[in-house]
């Protein structure tokens, strides 16, 4: 009986914030729902930075699928200055 071929072994998945192996360093990536935990940000405050283009994003090819580099969720966030507010912890 004929062997069926191999499907080709892939190292790691791109899914659950998990580790791709690159030739410089390593990328880490994540699905909307665990950049919302991450960032502890609403649905659609993710998607609509998304659609504005200030947040990339990547499809998967052929299924409607995003994902999320941790370093670009990471440039999202600012760094705090001490005696500062931010717009959402300013009282009224």
């Amino acid at each position: 009986m004929p062997r069926k071929p191999s499907r080709p072994k892939v190292k790691g998945s791109l899914l659950g914030g998990e580790k791709k192996d690159t030739k410089d360093k390593e990328t880490e990536w994540f699905n909307p729902s665990e950049a919302i935990s991450y960032l502890g940000i609403s649905r659609a405050t993710l998607y609509k930075l998304m659609d504005e283009g200030i947040l990339p994003f990547y499809t998967i090819r052929g299924i409607r699928k995003r994902r999320l580099k941790k370093e670009n969720l990471d440039a999202l966030l600012e760094k705090g200055v001490p005696g500062s507010t931010s717009n959402d912890e300013k009282d009224d």
